[in-house]
C-alpha cells in the first residue's frame, strides 16, 4: 500500500485501510485512476472495506465495482464480521458470483491488456480523457473509466439507486454497445441508465475485439485449454481490431525463451482475419475459437471460412437484424493459425 518509483515492476498496490462505507466505495475510482496514471497498473482497493461492517447491498456493489479493477482482493480487519460471499443471502451470493464470473470470463482480455501495458506502458485502468483527449467533457469525469481501449465501466457506488447518469465519450461519433443487449448508441451521449442490483453499466467501444472464455471453472488454471469466444464490436466505419496474448501463465519463459504467442484480429470490409502479432513468440497452443459474435453488422447472407491452413467451408450462423447481431457457431478455428472469415 506504500510504494515508490519502480514499484510497478514488482507487485500490486492497494489503497490502504479503507472503511466499509458507500463513501469509500465511491472514492476507490478516482484513487485508483490516480495511481494508474502515475504508472502503477496493478491497483485495487480492499473489497468490502477493511474497517467496519457492511450490509449485503454494499458488499454486492463493491464486488461489482472491484471486478473491473486490476487488483481484485477481498480483505478485512480481524474484528469485522465475516463477509465471504457464501455467508450472505442466496440472492446476494448469486449477484456477487455473477460479477466474479464475468471478471473471470474476461481474463483473456485482461491478460492481453497487461501485455500491451508491459510493452508500451499503455494504461490498463484508464481515465476517460486518456482514451478521448479531444473530448473536454471527459476531463472532470472520475465516476467511470476504461479497461484497456475497449470496455467502458461505470460502477454503481451509491445506495438505493435505480439509475445512474453516465456520459459516453467521443466527439467523433464513437459507437458504443450495451454489454447486456448489444444495442448501439452513438457518442457523445448523456444517458440516464436504469440499473438494478443485478447490473453494472458496461459498454463496448465500437472498433474493439474482445477475447473471452465462457466456460465456468473452479480456477483459471483449470480453463487453460478451454476455447475462446470473440466479441467483435464494429465502428461506424464497419471495422474493428483486437489482440490475444497467451503464455504459460506461470513462468518467466515468455522472456527467457520467447514462450508466448501474440495474435492480431482485424475486421474490415466484412472480413474477419486472424494473423501473427509478431515473428518472435515460440509458444504453441492448441486453443480454438468456439464462437464469434459481431455487433453492428448489416444484412448477412453467408459466412465462409478462407484459409491455406484450415479447411475452407461455410460456417453455421444466426443473424438478428433487430440489433444487427451475427453469431458464428462452433467454427473451431485454431488461434495459432492464420485464417479469414468472409461475410456475404
Amino acid at each position: 500500500r506504500a510504494f515508490c518509483i519502480g514499484t510497478q515492476r514488482w507487485g500490486a498496490v492497494w489503497t490502504g485501510d479503507n472503511s466499509a462505507s458507500w463513501e469509500h466505495l465511491e472514492a476507490t475510482i478516482p484513487m485508483l485512476l490516480s495511481i494508474s496514471i502515475a504508472g502503477v497498473p496493478l491497483v485495487g482497493a480492499d473489497v468490502g472495506g477493511f474497517f467496519g461492517n457492511l450490509d449485503e447491498d454494499l458488499l454486492t456493489r463493491w464486488y461489482q465495482a472491484a471486478a473491473f479493477q486490476p487488483f481484485f482482493r477481498a480483505h478485512a480487519h480481524h474484528d469485522t464480521r465475516r463477509r465471504e460471499p457464501w455467508l450472505v443471502s442466496n440472492v446476494a451470493m448469486r449477484r456477487i458470483r455473477d460479477a466474479i464470473r464475468l471478471r473471470y470470463s474476461l481474463l483473456p482480455y485482461w491478460y492481453s491488456t497487461f501485455n500491451r501495458q508491459t510493452l508500451s506502458a499503455d494504461l490498463v485502468m484508464c481515465p476517460l480523457w486518456t482514451e478521448f483527449p479531444d473530448d473536454t467533457k471527459t476531463f472532470d469525469r472520475d465516476d467511470a473509466f476504461m479497461i484497456g481501449p475497449g470496455l467502458f465501466i461505470h460502477p454503481v457506488v451509491n445506495k438505493d439507486v435505480t439509475s445512474v447518469s453516465l456520459y459516453l465519450p467521443g466527439i467523433h461519433k464513437t459507437m458504443w454497445y450495451d454489454w447486456y443487449t448489444g444495442v448501439s448508441r452513438q457518442s457523445p451521449a448523456h444517458l440516464e441508465y436504469p440499473v438494478s442490483m443485478d447490473t453494472i453499466p458496461i459498454f463496448v467501444k465500437g472498433g474493439s475485439i474482445i477475447p473471452r472464455k465462457e466456460r465456468i471453472r473452479r480456477s483459471s488454471s483449470l480453463g487453460v485449454s478451454d476455447p475462446y469466444t470473440l466479441l467483435v464490436a464494429l465502428s461506424n466505419q464497419g471495422s474493428a481490431v483486437g489482440e490475444l496474448y497467451i503464455d504459460d501463465g506461470y513462468t518467466q519463459a515468455y522472456i527467457d525463451n520467447k514462450q508466448y504467442v501474440l495474435r492480431f484480429f482485424k475486421f474490415r470490409d466484412r472480413k474477419l482475419s486472424c494473423s501473427k502479432g509478431d515473428d518472435v513468440g515460440l509458444y504453441h497452443t492448441g486453443a480454438k475459437i468456439e464462437r464469434i459474435t459481431v455487433w453492428g453488422i448489416t444484412a448477412v447472407k453467408s459466412v465462409h471460412l478462407q484459409s491455406d491452413k484450415v479447411r475452407p467451408r461455410e460456417l453455421e450462423y444466426t443473424y438478428d437484424s433487430t440489433i444487427r447481431e451475427l453469431i458464428i457457431h462452433r467454427p473451431w478455428l485454431p488461434v495459432q493459425l492464420d485464417w479469414e472469415i468472409v461475410i456475404g
